[in-house]
């Protein structure tokens, strides 16, 4: 099972927000939020869905991106990866995306 605690803080931490106001905004209490972060609690899919409209980010792409291993997909997949993983970084968020980490509203 993949948990999303690492991508959800590091989200957090590089929006610049605390997680007294990101779990308001979540409207979840903190300690939740701090379950989650510390992968002792997994975010349901509602969840995950708010954390994207707020943050503009996918926690599940975040996640494989940092974590997923290139090698096991399919060659015909592994370069469009190696290129989403590589643009995946907060210093290019445009170029994130165009590659489709990000959703476009």
């Amino acid at each position: 099972m993949r948990y999303l605690g690492k991508a959800a803080k590091k989200v957090r931490i590089q929006s610049g927000m605390t997680q007294v106001t990101l779990a308001q905004e979540l409207g979840i209490s903190v300690v939740h939020l701090s379950n989650i972060e510390n992968d002792h609690s997994m975010p349901s899919p509602e969840l995950v869905n708010k954390y994207r409209s707020i943050t503009g980010i996918d926690l599940y792409v975040l996640d494989w991106c940092d974590n997923g291993d290139l090698e096991s997909l399919p060659k015909n997949v592994r370069e469009a990866a190696a290129r989403l993983r590589e643009a995946w970084s907060f210093g290019k968020k445009s170029n994130v995306k165009d590659e489709g980490c990000i959703d476009k509203e």
